[in-house]
C-alpha cells in the first residue's frame, strides 16, 4: 500500500461519543456497558469520556441509549472538551 494512503487513514479523525445532556436521564447504561471503559459518570450522573484512545467506535453506547442521547462524531478542534471530555449537547 502506498505511504500516502496509509498516512491518510491514520490522520482520519476518530469518532467519539457526544452526549446530549438534554436527552440524558442519567441511567448510566452507556458507561456500564462500554466494553473498553471509555466513559464514566460525573458527580451529577452524566456520562463523560475518560479514555478517548480506548474507544473502538463500536457504537454500543449509542445503540443502548434508551433516549437517543448519544451520537458518535469526529471531534471539532475548537469545541469545548473536544479532546476526550466531550459532553457537549448535539445542536
Amino acid at each position: 500500500m502506498p505511504e500516502s494512503t496509509k498516512k491518510g487513514s491514520e490522520d482520519a479523525a476518530k469518532n467519539l461519543p457526544v452526549f446530549d445532556r438534554d436527552r440524558c436521564k442519567q441511567c448510566g447504561i452507556c458507561a456500564h456497558f462500554c466494553p473498553k471503559g471509555v466513559m464514566e459518570l460525573d458527580e451529577a450522573g452524566f456520562p463523560r469520556i475518560i479514555d478517548a484512545e480506548a474507544c473502538t467506535e463500536c457504537r454500543l453506547c449509542e445503540y443502548l441509549c434508551p433516549d437517543f442521547g448519544i451520537k458518535l462524531a469526529a471531534p471539532e478542534n475548537d469545541a469545548p472538551g473536544a479532546n476526550g471530555g466531550r459532553s457537549d449537547p448535539l445542536r
